[in-house]
């Protein structure tokens, strides 16, 4: 996968999976889960929340008028640094390549629901009975924790790629 088509296809095709599965769940969240849905008891409902702050409730303080701009922004240029990384990233090594289409298409959805609703739809609720809860999230949020968990797998083998190939 050296030209650019090729790695653009590769990129729509892993990135296009889960854009189209991020908003494809949260089409399903906004029409029919308004109520919580019980996946396992104690621990992993399923729960419609609008989400107008960032990560784990960051700049929830901030006006909107603040906020939004500050998000449009950042978000597009996140990815466009991703894409512009993706697209620098040597053949050789595919699972950087992977987890970089993963994060395009989870920072894609997120963004999308940002300029098309002004708000990220979370639904994934997972907590320890009454007494932890992790903060909501969405399938392109798992697409962009998993890409970068992978990115990091990917800086710990590069170096022994690099050296048995000299």
């Amino acid at each position: 996968m050296t030209n650019g088509p090729t790695r653009l296809g590769y990129l729509l095709a892993v990135g296009g999976v889960w854009f189209v599965a991020d908003q494809l769940t949260k089409h399903l969240a906004r029409e029919g889960a308004r109520r919580p849905v019980t996946v396992f008891e104690r621990w992993w409902h399923f729960h419609y929340v609008e989400n107008r702050a960032g990560a784990f409730g960051m700049f929830s303080s901030f006006s909107e008028a603040w906020r939004m701009p500050f998000f449009y922004g950042v978000g597009a240029i996140c990815i466009v640094l991703l894409i512009g990384y993706y697209f620098h990233t040597p053949p050789a090594m595919t699972l950087q390549r992977w987890s970089l289409a993963t994060m395009i298409g989870g920072a894609l959805g997120n963004y999308v629901d940002r300029v098309r609703l002004r708000h990220v739809v979370d639904f994934v609720s997972w907590h320890v009975g009454d007494r932890f809860y992790w903060p909501t999230f969405n399938v392109a949020d798992v697409a962009v924790v998993l890409g970068a968990a992978l990115m990091i797998l990917e800086s710990f083998r590069a170096p022994r790629q690099q050296v048995s190939a000299g």
